[in-house]
């Protein structure tokens, strides 16, 4: 399929040049997030053990951890929820957000950012023949990080100029088979996503997924199935459809892992349990010696005898023991303390919160948990640092949704996420707060609008409450006039016959309606 007149192709020298990064910059990434993964997911060395925990357990403890990475990662993004979008084209941008299920794979978009440093995000328009009803018409991809990256403009360092994915797709009909190497045969894909156009690449020879082709051994994609439009695909946008999400990143560079001060610390507190378990093993339990006892008498040989013990229990109680050698002692060594390593361990886990910024709460689950003032002073280190990766992310986001609205040709200028408050909230500390305000002019929708609630849930409740004080009004002059006594008149609720309609009501409640007129 021959490329649309101007665009790139390629057999284009940039194309080759920018192939060549990519094929050496994703593998050189790829490895710098491996660490990271495998810490969060418990896969830990044991960089301290010594021969005598080796010798002891073996295998047993061979991926040991007591893994604080989570609770640092979670702290973060338990706090980065995206609630709705505000601004021109927030309908249409709400819409695309369900369809393509944002809420649940944008939590996995900030795991993978906060745990990495770096996460990716491609955006294309639904290439199904038919889009049925619940299908979005752009589809929002998140990336492995391990197989792409981006490239920033020199000038403005905020834009990306080119984004990059190299990946292996497994081939014949069983991608498990690897056809006794343990390697399984695969062609490698590598796209590189430009402003106008996406350029596709594959490896011309069938490779495996650990051996990655050379330069050389690439050529222009080849489209069998004439589903991804050939080597050359129109990016009408003008945006490259590729998003990075950097969290702590300098300008124009890549992201901070939240776990690369957390590591070093995560393997000493390793070491400190796998001692701690070694002194289980050896001498957690008290040690006896004897002297001045001499062993006891053999059993002679086919009497069935017993044998006579040097010593043995007698006295009043079982644990008295006698013995008849002269010049024989007994004693005992002291038990190992294994509280100072459970101390060191306590100490390594202050240690993380304190180069995290993650509450000492979230790492020792011990004692009373901070509450009110006391809570929001221990989170507030931790707000302030989600308050930033929300700010980071939302812009991110909002050039996301921009460029997918701009395939359904909407224009979406001002667009912006809008966050879930990352502070901790305490539900009765505010209400009371809410009820201080108003005694000093605050009104009640300002109220509920600083509570949490959406404008039609403070519509809703507004309504409601003056229903209730207008039934409640009403119900006050039927019993107010009730207690004058006499028949009530038709049309007047609780009114006396023959008296005149109306009276004084009690203060704050309603005139009496005049006769036949409607009431509540």
């Amino acid at each position: 399929m021959a490329a649309p007149q101007g665009l790139r192709t390629p057999e284009d020298a940039e194309c080759l040049a920018d192939l060549a990064w990519a094929l050496v910059e994703i593998p050189a990434q790829a490895r710098s997030y491996q660490l990271p993964r495998d810490y969060l997911d418990g896969k830990q060395r044991l960089l301290f053990a010594s021969e005598k925990f080796r010798n002891a357990f073996g295998n047993l403890f061979k991926a040991f951890a007591m893994n604080l990475c989570p609770s640092v990662v979670e702290a973060i993004t338990d706090r980065l929820d995206v609630e709705a979008w505000e601004g021109t084209g927030a309908e249409q941008a709400q819409q695309m957000w369900d369809l393509n299920r944002m809420p649940l794979l944008s939590v996995q978009v900030h795991e993978e950012a906060i745990s990495t440093g770096d996460q990716y995000v491609i955006v294309w328009p639904n290439e199904a023949e038919e889009i049925g009803e619940g299908e979005a018409t752009v589809r929002i991809f998140p990336q492995d990080p391990r197989q792409c990256t981006v490239v920033y403009d020199d000038e403005d360092p905020t834009e990306v100029v080119l984004g990059a994915k190299l990946w292996c797709v497994p081939m014949g009909p069983d991608p498990e088979a690897t056809n006794g190497t343990g390697q399984r045969p695969c062609v490698w894909r590598c796209n590189l996503y430009y402003e106008d156009v996406v350029v596709k690449f594959q490896s011309m020879e069938c490779k495996t997924d650990a051996e990655m082709p050379k330069l050389k051994d690439w050529g222009p994609f080849v489209d069998e199935d004439g589903d991804e439009g050939g080597p050359t695909v129109e990016n009408p946008t003008g945006i490259v459809p590729m998003f990075h999400f950097a969290p702590s990143a300098r300008v124009g560079g890549n992201g901070v892992s939240a776990l690369r001060d957390v590591i070093p610390i995560q393997d000493a507190l390793n070491k400190t349990i796998s001692d701690m378990l070694v002194g289980g093993e050896f001498a957690a339990l008290g040690q006896r010696w004897a002297i001045g006892v001499e062993p006891d008498e053999e059993e002679p040989s086919g009497t069935g005898q017993p044998v006579r013990p040097r010593f043995r229990p007698g006295g009043l109680a079982d644990n008295i023991w006698t013995v008849e050698d002269e010049n024989a002692k007994f004693g005992e060594f002291t038990a190992a303390d294994l509280t100072k390593f459970t101390a060191v361990a306590d100490f390594f886990k202050v240690s993380v919160a304190q180069v995290t910024g993650t509450p000492v709460h979230y790492m020792m689950l011990s004692g009373d948990f901070p509450s009110g003032e006391s809570l929001k002073t221990a989170d507030a280190r931790l707000v302030k640092k989600c308050e930033r990766h929300q700010t980071n992310f939302g812009f991110t986001w909002a050039d996301v949704m921009r460029c997918a609205l701009a395939f359904d040709h909407v224009s979406a200028g001002d667009l912006a996420p809008v966050w879930d408050s990352a502070a901790t909230r305490d539900e009765m500390v505010e209400a009371q707060t809410q009820v201080f305000k108003q005694q000093v002019g605050v009104s009640t929708q300002q109220s509920l609008k600083e509570l949490g609630y959406t404008e039609e849930e403070v519509s809703t409740m507004i309504a409601q409450k003056e229903e209730n004080q207008r039934k409640m009004a009403i119900q006050q002059v039927r019993g107010f006039n009730s207690g004058r006594g006499g028949t009530p008149m038709p049309g007047i609720p609780g009114g006396a016959a023959g008296e005149k309609q109306g009276g004084t009501p009690p203060p704050g409640a309603e005139p009496i309606p005049p006769s036949g007129s409607a009431t509540g």
